[in-house]
């Protein structure tokens, strides 16, 4: 961290207009990957609600997977106590 910046944390749900920017108009795909990429390397952390998620952020926005934290939207119901 540099002095005097606060640490941050960005969320992302999915990386589709880097995964696949054929999905996405060229202006358009082009203005989401460079914000998406300039938050995800400012923030100190970037969280998204599944593991194939964090595997796009990290592949195609080149986040250290350290960096990355899933958390999904709710419990799962299998592995929930009775």
């Amino acid at each position: 961290l540099w002095p005097g910046r606060v640490p941050t944390v960005v969320s992302m749900h999915d990386v589709s207009f880097a995964a696949h920017p054929e999905w996405y108009g060229w202006r358009h795909g082009v203005r989401l990957r460079a914000v998406a990429r300039a938050s995800a390397h400012r923030a100190h952390t970037v969280l998204t609600l599944t593991e194939c998620s964090a595997r796009e952020i990290t592949a195609h926005l080149r986040v250290p997977r350290e960096r990355v934290r899933v958390v999904p939207l709710a419990v799962d119901y299998l592995d929930a106590p009775p």
